[in-house]
Parts: structure tokens; sequence; C-alpha cells
């Protein structure tokens, strides 16, 4: 039999030639679908999708250029046809470790209430993470790889070590290509997973599924309650959609450690004498929960897990809330710092290939609860007086949470009375109050690793003025990106929003202490001229006089719904009241010419007069002016 022609099939017919891919696939080298006007992968990453005519054959003719033109006109989405809808990131900046360009900003800060998906300039967002697909290889010659086993389990570890395979990237990023979803369909596919899970909860209790670990599920769900309603929104350390969804399951995200860690965090806030080991005592509120997360802990050092961090850090902001906790704190937090760089969280970058292991889902918990960390870290430094564990510069996530569905959720105080309805309501702008408490954490950083070292006195008077120009500039910056929904005044400002905006702006201000007090007169780096020291001393009575403003908004407003130590939550669960409060009067007590020494920074007796909710807990007064004092000696 004759051999067949190149061009005939073994039945007979022509051979049909693979249709070619469009332009961007094609220089991508991965698969096309051939869908038109627009294929799958231009589709996702927002390119025009671009076919060329096929090369002819040298026995036809070439197609006129009419034609071709046509041709193109034809396959060639317009631009203008799609329009993503979702707001504009932040300005990008250069990462220090990497050289990478770095997003600092969520896809989504809603500017308002009334129109959270209407902002502008999405077309400019659109044209940057263009360039960055184009620019962005299929996989880079970092300095680490993530390696994540069939189970799910991650692993970090760098170029010295001997566990770094160089051509490991490689092999994984080819076979596990595929184009990544747009941040707007993705934040769609986790808030209706939010909402869905939110309708599900009562379902699930009611049903009996949840595991409560052997409490009553009564009083269970009303500690559960009080975690979502207050430290949850602090820092988002606990992702609750996944968490009460593998409560009732086993999954990987709810571990009876967690679980107890969250109700050892919100027995102090709860009026329930039954979590208290003595009932007359606030101060020993969960007790018994916290022996059971040291029972559990042991077993759980053995591994990383991220249940295990969340814990951790849970339990860290609750023991440094009581004050008399420092060491545990400090020693909890150092153990969540380590088990987060050795699941290799503390690096997001679609370069290193991980995006492509883990779910949406996963993303968005793993970049909370390390910007979570993040935050604990260098507000535990700032109070402990000690450098932070987590640096900027070894780190390569972006501020970025996709899950808005806590954003305009309304919020409103968790009442002990029925009484209470003084308070109406407001969004939690939870999401947005976050990410600029991230953004506040990096300045807090460099404050704290260049006015707080031990090398700072090193630096010449010229150097000193210039830091203190550069940081003081990253405050001012930070303060001027504030969405209008998080801008507070307490001086003319007759919405007050949830605590944690409070407490956003309490920390902007205790950093501007921060970053001005070691210049004036009786400083630790006072060597520069003496404009620069008045200045510094007014900066400071400005901002100890604002602190005095929200602690009194806070007072006005939230004091009715507060029992015992929650008197100063609006501190306490962020764990930098004894900081920001005891600032007050040793910033304004020295070096204060012709001072009015019946202002509000240097009259305390509207604090002196606040009740105490509870016999056995700590006064607020305590808090503000007793609890040790000399822990922050080395601040003045």
């Amino acid at each position: 039999m004759a051999p067949l022609g190149d061009n005939i099939t073994v039945s007979g017919r022509p051979r049909r030639r693979a249709v070619e891919a469009c332009t961007f696939c094609r220089r991508r080298k991965i698969k096309c679908n051939n869908e038109q006007p627009t294929c799958a992968n231009c589709k996702t990453y927002g390119k025009d999708c671009v076919y060329e005519p096929l090369s002819a054959p040298p026995n036809n003719p070439p197609p006129t250029s009419t034609s071709t033109r046509r041709q193109t006109e034809r396959r060639t989405t317009p631009r203008d046809s799609r329009q993503w809808s979702h707001p504009p990131s932040g300005p990008e900046r250069q990462d220090d470790s990497g050289g990478e360009t770095r997003q600092d900003t969520p896809s989504h800060v809603p500017g308002n209430v009334e129109a959270p998906a209407s902002l502008p300039g999405r077309g400019q967002q659109t044209q940057r993470e263009e360039t960055r697909v184009d620019q962005t290889p299929s996989h880079r010659a970092g300095v680490s790889r993530i390696v994540v086993s069939a189970n799910g389990v991650s692993s970090y570890h760098g170029r010295t070590s001997a566990l770094f395979e160089e051509s490991l990237q490689e092999r994984t990023s080819v076979a596990d290509l595929r184009p990544r979803m747009p941040d707007e369909w993705i934040e769609k596919g986790l808030v209706a997973e939010a909402a869905k899970q939110r309708q599900l909860e009562d379902f699930k209790y009611r049903a009996g599924t949840l595991d409560f670990d052997g409490v009553d599920p009564e009083l269970g769900m009303h500690l559960l309650s009080l975690h979502w309603n207050r430290q949850h929104h602090s820092f988002l350390l606990t992702y609750r959609p996944a968490f009460m969804r593998d409560m009732a399951c086993g999954g990987p995200y709810f571990s009876k450690i967690l679980l107890n860690a969250i109700y050892f965090g919100a027995s102090k806030f709860s009026p329930r004498r039954e979590v208290r080991r003595d009932p007359n005592d606030v101060r020993t509120a969960g007790w018994a929960f916290r022996e059971r997360v040291r029972k559990l802990l042991g077993d759980a050092l053995d591994s990383s897990d991220i249940t295990t961090i969340q814990a951790l850090l849970v339990m860290t902001n609750s023991l440094f809330a009581l004050g008399d906790e420092r060491s545990a704190a400090w020693l909890y937090a150092g153990l969540a710092f380590r088990m987060i760089i050795d699941l290799g969280m503390h690096v997001d970058a679609p370069g290193l290939g991980i995006t492509r292991k883990f779910s949406d889902e996963d993303l968005e918990i793993r970049r909370r609860v390390f910007w979570g960390a993040f935050v604990v870290d260098k507000i535990q430094s700032l109070y402990q007086g000690r450098p932070a564990s987590l640096k900027e510069s070894d780190t390569l996530v972006p501020i970025k949470f996709l899950d808005t569905f806590e954003e305009f959720e309304n919020w409103a105080p968790f009442a002990y009375s029925a009484q209470n309805h003084s308070y109406p309501g407001s969004p939690a702008y939870s999401v947005s109050t976050f990410t600029h408490l991230c953004r506040l954490s990096v300045v807090m950083s460099d404050i704290l690793s260049c006015i707080y070292t031990e090398r700072a006195f090193d630096k010449s008077p010229q150097e000193l003025s210039t830091m203190l120009e550069t940081l003081s500039s990253k405050l001012a910056a930070w303060k001027v990106d504030l969405p209008a929904h998080l801008i507070f005044d307490p001086k003319s400002n007759t919405r007050v929003p949830p605590p944690h905006v409070l407490s956003l702006h309490a920390m902007y201000h205790v950093l501007t202490i921060l970053l001005h007090r070691p210049f004036v007169a009786d400083g630790h780096l006072y060597n520069t001229s003496r404009s620069l020291s008045i200045n510094s001393f007014i900066t400071c009575a400005s901002a100890a006089d604002s602190i005095v403003g929200v602690l009194r908004v806070y007072d006005k407003v939230f004091s009715s719904f507060v029992r015992g130590q929650d008197i100063n939550s609006l501190a306490t669960e962020t764990g930098q009241a004894e900081t920001q409060l005891q600032m007050m009067p040793q910033a304004m007590s020295t070096q204060q010419p012709g001072g009015d020494s019946g202002s509000g920074i240097v009259n305390h007796s509207w604090i002196q007069g606040l009740p105490e909710a509870d016999a056995g807990a700590a006064s607020f007064d305590d808090l503000l002016f007793g609890f040790n004092g000399s822990a922050l000696d080395s601040f003045f």
C-alpha cells in the first residue's frame, strides 16, 4: 500500500491542522481553548485576545493585507467592553529583599457604605495589573522555596538550606500552571461562602453537630458570640467561615486548642460567674480553659499548624491584657512566629508558585494570620520594649484581604441587658480597619527599628533629624490615606465608629508620641536643635490630648455595655492599653512652658470618676496610673 501523504489521515480524510493559539497564550506557552472572540486565558488576565493569521503554506499565496486586517479585527475584543467593578488598590512599593513589586492594600477597601463597589480609578489599576502579568515569569530565581506535601502541609527553606532544591520550582510551576482568577471573582466567591456558612451556624447548633469540647453548648456559643463581637475585629486572626464550618466536621481550620483559646479570651468579657475560678474575682475568668490550652499545647508543639498559630496568638493577646502575664504572652507569640516561618506563611509571591498550591480560602487565611501576627509582634515589642521578631524585609505578603463579608455587617456591642440600646450600631468596617492597622504596623516597625535600637545613639544629629522627618512623613501619609469612613475626630464627629476603629486612631497617636518623645529635652536622643525639641514637644502634647479625646468618646458611648476589665476594652483588646494611657501624663509632665495644669492632658479627674462595674476588677484608674509604670521608663 502506498504510503499516506503528510496531509492524509488513515481514513483517507484530509488532515486538519490544529487551530493556532492566540498571541497571548502562544507567548506565555499555555494552552489556548481558541474561544472567540476572547479565549479563557485572555478573559482571566484581562488581555486583548488577538489571533494572528496562520502562516500560509509555500504553495498558497499569503492572504491580502485587507483580509488579514479584517480577520484580526473580528477576533479582537475591545478593551472597553470589560470593566472590572472592584475599586483600585493602593500604591505599590518596592520590597527590600527581593526587588519585586508588592501590593500594600487590599483589592477592596470601600470608601463609604452607600457605594462600596463604585470607586473610580479601576482602569489605571487594570493597566498596572496587566503590566505585572506580562513582566512576571512563570517562576523566579528567588532565595527560597515552599514545598507543599500531599496533605497540604507547607514547608519553607532558603538557599542556605540543604533541603533547598534548585530545580523544584521549575517542575512544579509548569505542572501546576493555570490561569489565576481576577480578584473580583475571588472576592465574590469568598463572600458568598461566608454568607452561606453564617446561615448554617444556627442550623448546625440546633442539630448538635458543633464540637464544643465538652463545654455546655449554650455557654460555648455564648463565649463564641463574645469573641466574634469583640476580639475578632481587632486582628482578624480567626477566620469565622472556615472555623465554624470545620467545627461541625473536624476540618483542618478547627482544633480544640484554638477553641479553648477563644473560650479563654472571651471569658473576661462574660458576666457569667461559672467561667471564673473564683466567682468574685473577674481576673480568674477562663482559668479552666487556660489549663486546657496548656494540656493540648504539649502535643501541638511537635509540628506547625495554622490553628495552633491562631491559638497561640489569641492566648498572647488575652494574657497580654491581664498585665501580669508578660512573659507568657511573649513566649506564646514567639512560638507562633516560628511556626509561621516554618510553614512559609511570611512569603506569598506568585513567582514562588505557592499560589497554585492553595485554594482562595487557604490564601485568605494565611494572609490574615500572618498580618495579624505581624501586628501583634509590633505591639508586643512596643510595650515590652524589646526587638521585633518579624522583619518586613524578610517577608513578602501583600496587605490584601478579599473576603469583605464583615466589612458592612452591622456591628453593635454585646449587651448584657435588654435596656442597653443607646448605641444604634454601625457597619463593622473590619476589613478596612485591619488593612490600615497592618499599614500602620509597618510604620511602627520602622519607628521601633530606627528610634528604639541599641545603635540609635551612633547617629549624628543631622541623621537623626532626617530620620525623624522621614518617619513623620510616613505617619502623615498613613493618615491622609485613610478612607472617609475611618476618619474620626473626637471633637467634631457625631458618628461614633466601633471600638476597633477608635483603637486604630489611639494607636496612631501613640506612635506619634513614640516618634517625637525621644527628641524633647529629656529624651534619649536629645542632641539636636532647640526648635526641633520644641516642635516635638508640641506634637506629643497634641497627640496625648487626642488620646484623651478618643477615650472620653469611648467612655461616653460604650461604658454602659462593659463589665469589669471590659471598661478598658478599647485598649486591652489590642494589647496597647498601658502604653497608650501612661504616656499621656509622662509625656506632658515635663518641659511644659506655661502649660495649663487643668487641661485635659494633665487633669485626669474624669478618669478617676469612672465607675467600677465589678468589685473584683482592676479599676480604670489602676490601669492608667498604677499598672507597672516602671516598665515604660525606657521610652522616656
